[in-house]
């Protein structure tokens, strides 16, 4: 208590008035102007300053907030400090806001008096001392011990924050400079202002992937149509997004051009106002076809883009009742913001299971394979180390020499599914199938494959059908039958394989993302595969699968994905974006299409308490005509088509012949296992 009373001064009643010689917090010093030479009285503000100050903080009175006041010396050679009449670790704030009023010191001098908030002070001046228990504190008389005032300091001041052990590498510094803001409720503790991270995110440029999707031939959005069983309630979900989706910096902040950098791109935080963000239209609650009205409002979607004055992102909520769901959301996000992988897992930690409302969901994983230790054959196992590098080598150098040679001169054969220049710009029509997962898990077990594997065997197997009914529309015999091949020869069709060339992680990892410190990579993280499709008609359905697993098996031995995201990342440091959007431009267009095969949660989540139905991802802005991607959710998977009207002319009819190839497929495997159970 000595220590405090030499900082503030002794009570005026007090015997040891005359001790205090410290300078006074809120006065002035000798040196610094006082030309009397006195320190002034021992008080700092005198008995109707005091009343005054009182009087002040008790005029909106309300007993379930405490006080808060503050106020600011703020004169020329002086010191800058905080107005208290004694100790009183209560009294503080974090903001300023309103002036009150203005009180006069024993010097003169002028401060004002901040108010922020109201309350009963009586309740909460336990740390001042009084004449009526022997200039003691209520705390001193209770517990027998003087308030300890080591923790209280100065608002303002540096600080620095411990960092936390599990999120620093060796070498990383052990605290972060902060600024001191005041002390939390109900907590013992600071509240520190993480000055260097605000910067950082305010002020962090655009990676060259995402300025790459500002390009004018590259402007890509992506839309995941999610459909709810119940009827979505938009104040639910706007009242979520604020704790979810908002904690986010991309999706809180503009992209704006730093006139000090040469226009580069970069993140500025911004206000989010929800009202433009969630969008809810008037409906028709009787109209007549209510899944050709989601697919034209969708299609409208893909005519519009996200206007640059605010966050890349919008959620459209629809209550309509579809033959699938009872109501539909709609989120459209900029790829710049991040690629698919990222954005979806984003989502899904918006979602939690519904059964454990608790839990995020849970999605599969890669299973390692176990090592095991046999000394007797490390010859064998070394030999096939090595001739596995080899192989690993021999095919990456193929494929990135056809890489480059796709990028200058190699193109896919014109067909019927290969987009005119400047497709990227025409609107997209998205249509979507929602089918069993136990169909592709059948087929799956029969011919030893993955699920990946059997998605791209029906895809080739789809377009096949699709292709040979185009092709033979001209002919007299009408060329429609699956028996007769109208497809022409060693045509060359090729799909860009969108991979995900992160780590796997669990879904737990992916969620991180949304916070700071994580490990988990944000952004634009995805390499490429060409991959060809083999398009032809086949007598056994199976074919297309051995096939497709072949082609793929191929593919992962081999570091394609890799060397594609490097060669695009060198390629836009070295030369430029335009460079490289004209390189990914032309890359891209001298293929057919893009496929990409997106793993969903293994359980029933809901969306802000409303549980979901399906899943259906896709874009549009590409510079491919057609866009086939497939997400599982639960027990269904969805085979979702972004296609330009204007080169596929029937969207419909190639879902649906997707759709087919997938139950020939399913019999055909159906009749191999009851053949090899009767032999």
């Amino acid at each position: 208590m000595d220590t405090c009373y030499k900082l503030h001064d002794y009570p005026k009643e007090s015997r040891n008035c005359e001790k205090g010689k410290g300078i006074l917090v809120n006065q002035v010093s000798e040196e610094e102007g006082n030309e009397s030479g006195d320190a002034g009285n021992c008080n700092m503000i005198t008995q109707e300053q005091y009343a005054q100050l009182m009087s002040l903080l008790q005029q909106n009175t309300a007993t379930t907030n405490m006080v808060q006041s503050r106020a600011s010396l703020n004169t020329d050679n002086k010191m800058h400090g905080c107005l208290r009449p004694y100790c009183t670790p209560n009294l503080y704030t974090e903001n300023v806001v309103d002036v009150a009023s203005t009180v006069g010191l024993l010097d003169g001098e002028k401060v004002q008096v901040v108010s922020v908030g109201s309350s009963d002070v009586e309740d909460d001046w336990t740390g001042v001392p009084s004449l009526a228990i022997q200039n003691k504190t209520l705390f001193e008389k209770l517990y027998r011990k003087k308030p300890a005032y080591a923790h209280m300091k100065v608002f303002g001041c540096l600080a620095f924050a411990s960092t936390l052990t599990n999120q620093r590498h060796k070498f990383d510094s052990r605290a972060r400079r902060c600024v001191f803001l005041g002390y939390p409720l109900g907590t013992k503790g600071y509240k520190l202002l993480d000055v260097e991270n605000e910067e950082e995110e305010e002020e962090e440029p655009l990676s060259p992937a995402a300025r790459l999707f500002h390009e004018p031939n590259f402007n890509v959005h992506i839309i995941a149509i999610m459909g709810c069983k119940t009827v979505i309630y938009p104040d639910v979900v706007k009242a979520n997004l604020l704790f979810t989706l908002l904690k986010h910096p991309r999706f809180s902040s503009l992209q704006v051009a730093d006139e000090k950098k040469r226009g580069e791109m970069k993140w500025v935080r911004t206000e989010v106002d929800l009202e433009k963000h969630v969008i809810v239209p008037h409906l028709d609650s009787a109209m007549d076809a209510p899944d050709k009205f989601l697919e034209d409002y969708v299609y409208n979607l893909t005519t519009t883009v996200i206007p640059n004055s605010q966050p890349l992102w919008d959620l459209h909520l629809l209550n309509l009742k579809t033959s699938h769901s009872q109501a539909i959301a709609i989120f459209r996000i900029h790829h710049s913001l991040g690629d698919g992988t990222s954005l979806m897992s984003l989502l899904l930690a918006c979602t939690r299971q519904m059964q454990n409302p608790q839990a995020l969901p849970t999605i599969p994983t890669s299973k390692q394979r176990q090592k095991t230790g046999n000394n007797s054959k490390s010859f064998w196992v070394s030999f096939f180390v090595l001739w596995s590098f080899l192989k690993l080598l021999c095919n990456t150098i193929i494929d990135v020499f056809m890489f480059v040679a796709t990028a200058l001169f190699l193109k896919d054969t014109e067909n019927p599914l290969k987009g005119p220049p400047g497709v990227e710009s025409r609107p997209r029509r998205i249509v979507f199938r929602t089918i069993s997962l136990d169909d592709f898990k059948l087929i799956k077990n029969a011919m030893n494959t993955t699920i990946n594997d059997v998605a791209v065997g029906i895809t080739q197997a789809g377009l096949s059908r699709y292709l040979n009914r185009i092709y033979g529309e001209g002919r007299k015999d009408g060329g429609e039958t699956e028996k007769k091949n109208n497809l022409p020869k060693k045509i060359r069709l090729r799909s860009t394989l969108l991979v995900n060339i992160r780590a796997s992680t669990g879904i737990q990892a992916l969620a991180d993302m949304m916070e700071k410190n994580t490990e988990a990579k944000w952004g634009n993280w995805i390499g490429f595969i060409l991959l060809p499709f083999d398009i032809a008609i086949r007598d056994d359905p199976l074919d297309y699968v051995r096939q497709a697993k072949a082609t793929v098996d191929r593919k992962k031995r081999s570091l394609e994905a890799i060397y594609t995201f490097s060669i695009s990342e060198l390629v836009l440091k070295l030369f430029g974006i335009k460079v490289a959007s004209a390189l990914s431009h032309k890359i891209i267009s001298n293929t057919t299409m893009c496929l990409s095969n997106l793993v969903g949660p293994l359980e029933e989540i809901g969306f802000y308490g409303h549980p979901m139905a399906f899943l259906a991802p896709s874009s549009y802005g590409q510079p491919h005509a057609l866009m086939i991607n497939f997400q599982s959710y639960v027990n269904k998977m969805s085979i979702v088509l972004s296609a330009d009207e204007g080169t596929v002319h029937n969207p419909h009819q190639l879902c649906d012949d997707i759709m087919d190839s997938l139950k020939l497929i399913k019999n055909a495997a159906i009749a191999r296992n009851n053949q090899a159970m009767l032999m």
